[in-house]
């Protein structure tokens, strides 16, 4: 008797043992929505256009090509994409134009599950050139090429919220209405909404507090700030449209930078500028809940690239 209680004892253990490994089972690394990253394009001039040098006096025909990657997480439309051409004059080089557009949709990158597929890309032809001066010895030009193209940050934040923020929770609750690192999910592109904190604001409202930041070396305009060219309007830069909402629209946001309203254009300073938003809570569930706040980003970002070209004179 005193050996089969001892056995039924081990099994006991032994099944216990197998329970607690599978009922204290280690969460799953924490899953992400988007890839990330602050990037938007990537630009280069394509390899050999131009070349390192070229002949004078119409000696030597070359191409003038730009290569575009799209590394971030937004499609940019056919169009939408405009390059231009600095440090050189148009007729000197037998060019029909000075800039380009995309001809084909540049898909961002995707994220499925574990699987992430990479950004399109595109080159950008200016066409072919020619040095048509006859020079009477070496010279050398710098070409600049600024590409500007429309772009958006979807960044996610989950709040807590409740009817009465103030009010404790005695026996606890699965989050926190006071909470100073909220935290933001953005998508990958070059304008970040980051620093995400809430806390309470009255008897029936809860506050959203964040910050726009322009986290690459480009600059930000509105939105088809740039049409047919790549230049000009700096007197316009460091503007971005900022939308806040909920996915299902379950409350009201109010944001007094945005003139009281949930969307509105926001001017950066030195790349920058805190966001503060309000949310009713005054019909809302009596119970704790999360729930989601996407803070949208829509803007034109500007970046350029350089190539040195050497002119020879032969002949």
């Amino acid at each position: 008797m005193k050996k089969e209680w001892i056995m039924f004892l081990a099994i006991v253990l032994v099944v216990s043992g197998c329970q607690g490994i599978t009922g204290n089972k280690q969460p799953d690394a924490k899953q992400t929505m988007f890839v990330g990253g602050t990037k938007g394009l990537e630009i280069a001039f394509a390899t050999d256009q131009p070349p390192q040098s070229v002949l004078d006096n119409n000696q030597e025909t070359f191409p003038i090509s730009l290569l575009v990657r799209n590394k971030g997480e937004y499609d940019i439309p056919v169009n939408n994409l405009v390059a231009s051409l600095s440090g050189i004059v148009q007729s000197t080089f037998s060019l029909s134009s000075l800039s380009a557009k995309n001809s084909l949709i540049l898909n961002g990158v995707k994220k499925e599950g574990d699987t992430t597929t990479p950004g399109f890309d595109d080159i950008l032809e200016f066409g072919q050139a020619s040095y048509k001066v006859d020079l009477p010895g070496e010279t050398s030009y710098t070409i600049r090429a600024d590409v500007c193209y429309n772009y958006q940050t979807k960044a996610v934040s989950k709040v807590c919220l409740k009817k009465a923020p103030l009010k404790t929770d005695k026996i606890g609750s699965v989050c926190q209405i006071t909470n100073s690192n909220l935290g933001a999910e953005n998508s990958g592109a070059p304008v970040h909404a980051e620093n995400a904190r809430e806390s309470t604001a009255g008897t029936n409202k809860v506050k959203i507090s964040f910050k726009i930041s322009n986290k690459d070396v480009g600059a930000v305009f509105q939105t088809n700030t740039f049409s047919d060219a790549c230049v000009g309007h700096d007197d316009e830069r460091d503007q971005v449209k900022v939308t806040v909402y909920n996915p299902e629209r379950n409350f009201n946001i109010e944001c007094p930078l945005l003139s009281n309203s949930n969307t509105g254009v926001v001017k950066l300073i030195s790349k920058e500028r805190e966001v503060s938003c309000t949310i009713d809570t005054t019909n809302m569930q009596d119970i704790t809940f999360q729930d989601l706040i996407i803070v949208q980003l829509d803007y034109m970002y500007r970046q350029a690239v350089i190539i040195p070209l050497r002119i020879r004179s032969e002949g």
